[in-house]
C-alpha cells in the first residue's frame, strides 16, 4: 500500500469551515474529495487542540548509536557490494570491549607510577564501568561509574593518592590510573576490570618496588643504631649497677643505654611517617619512646645521683607527664577517626 498524499493546510481550514457551518461528515469528503477517516481525525483535532497543524511524529526510534554509525559508513566503504547479512556479521565483530595495558612496573619507594589500562569498544565511556582495585586482599583503588568518578569508595590507604588523566583521555578510553607517592605497602597486584552489560573485560599490573630511598636508608642505620648500642653496652652497665659503681664513666654509660636507643627509635618513627604518611601512629611512637627515658631513669637505681631539682622533677612528675601524653595521644586518634568518618558520610 502506497504512502497516502499528505492534505494541505488550505484543505483542512475548508474542512473545519464546512464542519462548522453544519455539513456531515460524508458530505465534506465528497465535496472535497478527502476520505472520510482523515476529515474526522481532522476535526477531532480542531476540537482537541484549537488548530489544524499535522502532528509530526519523530520517526522510529533508532537502532544504532553514532559510534556504530560510523562503523557501518566504513563497513560499506571498505565493501561496497556486501551484502546485508555480511553487514551484520561485521557490525557484530565491531561489537567489542577489549581492555589491554597489563605490564610489570618497578618504581622506588616515593615516587609517582602509571598503571597503564587502556579499553577499546564501541561502547561510550559514560556507559562503561570502570574498577580499579588491588588484589590479595581486594582493595578498591578508585572506581568510574556512569560517567562520574567515584572517590568516596576509595580505600583510606589511598585516599587523594589516585586519580585519572582527566576527561578528554578517558572519553579516548584511557583508564590508566596515577598512583602517588609510592609506599612499601603499595606494592603487589592491581586489577583494572571493565563491565558494560554482557561485556566484561580485565587487564593488571604488578606493581615492584626498586630498592630504598635515601630516607629509608636512614631508617635502617637509626634502627640498627637502637639495637647495636644496647648490645655493646649492657655488660658494662650490667656490672656497674650489681657493683653499685656510680662514678662518671658509669653513669655516662647508663645514660647513653637510656637515652640513644629511644632518641633513635623516636627519629626512625618520624621518618617512617615523612615517608609513608602515617602521621598519627608516627607521632604516637615517637612521644612514647621519648617518654621512655623518663620512665627509665624514674626507675633508676641511680637517680639520687642527679641534682637536686631535677631529681625531684623525674619523682613527681614523670609518671603524670607519661599518663597525660598517652591520654592525649588516645583521644586524638579516637577524634580524628570520627571526624574523617563524619566528612566521608557528608561527602556521600
Amino acid at each position: 500500500m502506497g504512502k497516502s498524499k499528505e492534505i494541505s493546510q488550505d484543505i483542512r481550514k475548508r474542512i473545519v469551515d464546512l464542519h462548522k457551518s453544519g455539513s456531515s461528515l460524508g458530505a465534506i469528503s465528497r465535496c472535497l474529495k478527502v476520505p472520510r477517516s482523515s476529515v474526522q481525525t481532522i476535526i477531532r483535532k480542531y476540537k482537541k487542540d484549537g488548530n489544524v497543524q499535522p502532528s509530526y511524529r519523530s520517526g522510529r526510534k533508532k537502532v544504532l548509536c553514532p559510534r556504530d554509525e560510523r562503523a557501518l559508513v566504513r563497513s560499506v566503504h571498505i565493501k561496497p557490494r556486501a551484502k546485508a547479512k555480511d553487514l551484520v556479521n561485521m557490525m557484530a565483530e565491531a561489537e567489542r570491549l577489549v581492555v589491554t595495558g597489563g605490564h610489570v612496573v618497578s618504581v622506588y619507594t616515593g615516587k609517582d607510577v602509571t598503571l597503564n589500562c587502556s579499553v577499546d569498544s564501541h561502547i561510550p565511556p559514560e556507559m562503561l564501568e570502570v574498577s580499579w582495585k588491588k588484589v590479595n586482599p581486594q582493595i578498591p583503588v578508585l572506581i568510574f561509574q556512569e560517567g562520574d568518578i567515584l572517590t568516596e569508595s576509595t580505600h583510606e590507604r589511598y585516599r587523594d593518592r589516585v586519580e585519572f588523566f582527566g576527561p578528554e583521555e578517558i572519553q579516548k578510553g584511557n583508564f590508566s590510573l596515577r598512583l602517588k607517592e609510592l609506599r612499601t605497602e603499595d606494592k603487589g597486584l592491581y586489577i583494572c576490570e571493565v563491565f558494560s552489560g554482557e561485556f566484561a573485560a580485565n587487564t593488571t599490573v604488578e606493581v615492584q618496588q626498586l630498592g630504598f630511598p635515601s630516607l629509608y636508608t636512614w631508617i635502617l642505620i637509626l634502627c640498627t643504631l637502637a639495637f647495636v648500642v644496647p648490645v655493646v653496652l649492657c655488660y658494662s652497665a650490667s656490672t656497674s649497677l650489681k657493683n653499685q659503681d656510680y662514678s662518671g664513666r658509669a653513669l655516662l654509660i647508663h645514660y647513653t643505654l637510656v637515652c640513644c636507643p629511644s632518641i633513635a627509635m623516636c627519629l626512625a618513627f618520624i621518618l617512617w611517617g615523612v615517608i609513608e604518611g602515617f602521621f598519627s601512629e608516627a607521632a604516637t611512637c615517637s612521644a612514647l619512646n621519648l617518654l621512655r627515658i623518663l620512665s627509665l631513669f624514674w626507675i633508676a637505681p641511680y637517680l639520687d645521683t642527679f641534682k637536686g631539682n631535677l631529681r625531684r622533677y623525674i619523682n613527681r612528675s614523670a609518671f603524670a607527664i607519661e599518663y597525660a601524653v598517652i591520654t592525649f595521644l588516645a583521644y586524638l586518634g579516637t577524634y580524628t577517626y570520627i571526624y574523617i568518618s563524619n566528612e566521608t558520610e557528608g561527602s556521600r
